[in-house]
C-alpha cells in the first residue's frame, strides 16, 4: 500500500466586470489538459499562510498584485485521493476586484475569459463542476468546509462538516439567471 501525499493549496477564482470567470488551461499535472482556476502549492517550509500562498500564486500565473484585503476565504476544501493517492487541502478564495486583462500564458497553462454558462460544456475537473463553482456563484456569506473523497475516480457525495449542502452547477447558474433552466428527467 502506498502512503498518500498531503499537499495544502490556494486556488483563486477571477472574474471581469462583464461577470466572465478566468481560468487556465493546464500544461501540467494536476488537472493535465483541463479548464481550472488559478492556484497552486503552500509553501510549508517558508511557513506560508494560504492567504500568502493565495497572493503569490494569482501573482506568479498572472501577474496581478493584490493584498490580502482584496480576498475572500469561502471555502475549505478536503479532497481525499484525488489523482490517486494524494490528499488535498485547498482554500478556495474569490478575488474581491474585477480582473479585465487577460493574464499572458504562464509555465502552466494558457488563460481565456468564459462566460458562466460555458463552464457547462468545458473540460474542467469533476469536483471543481460538482461543488467549487456552484460554492463561488452562490456567493455565500459564510465559509463552507466540506470533505469529498475521490477514491477509485468517484467523485461522490461531500460531507458538509460547515454549511448547507450545494446545489448543482446548472440549477446554481440557472437560478442566477446565468444559464439556461435544466432539462427536467
Amino acid at each position: 500500500m502506498t502512503e498518500s501525499s498531503h499537499r495544502i493549496c490556494s486556488i483563486v477564482f477571477v472574474a471581469d466586470h462583464h461577470g466572465r470567470v478566468l481560468l487556465q488551461h493546464r500544461r501540467k499535472r494536476p488537472n493535465l489538459g483541463l479548464w481550472t482556476s488559478c492556484g497552486g502549492k503552500l509553501k510549508r517550509e517558508l511557513g506560508e499562510s494560504p492567504f500568502d500562498c493565495a497572493l503569490r500564486e494569482l501573482h506568479e500565473e498572472t501577474g496581478f498584485r493584490a493584498s490580502a484585503d482584496d480576498l475572500q476565504l469561502f471555502a475549505v476544501v478536503n479532497e481525499n485521493a484525488y489523482e490517486g493517492d494524494d490528499h488535498w487541502l485547498m482554500f478556495l478564495f474569490r478575488l474581491r476586484q474585477p480582473m479585465d486583462t487577460l493574464p499572458p500564458a504562464c509555465v502552466e497553462g494558457a488563460f481565456q475569459f468564459f462566460q458562466p454558462s460555458e463552464l457547462l460544456s468545458l473540460p474542467i475537473p469533476p469536483v471543481d463542476r460538482r461543488y467549487l463553482w456552484p460554492l463561488f456563484f452562490e456567493q455565500r456569506p459564510e465559509v463552507v468546509a466540506l470533505s469529498i473523497d475521490c477514491a477509485g475516480g468517484n467523485h461522490g457525495d461531500a460531507i458538509y462538516e460547515q454549511g448547507a449542502s450545494i446545489d448543482t452547477l446548472e440549477n446554481t447558474l440557472a437560478s442566477l439567471s446565468l444559464a439556461p433552466a435544466p432539462l427536467t428527467r
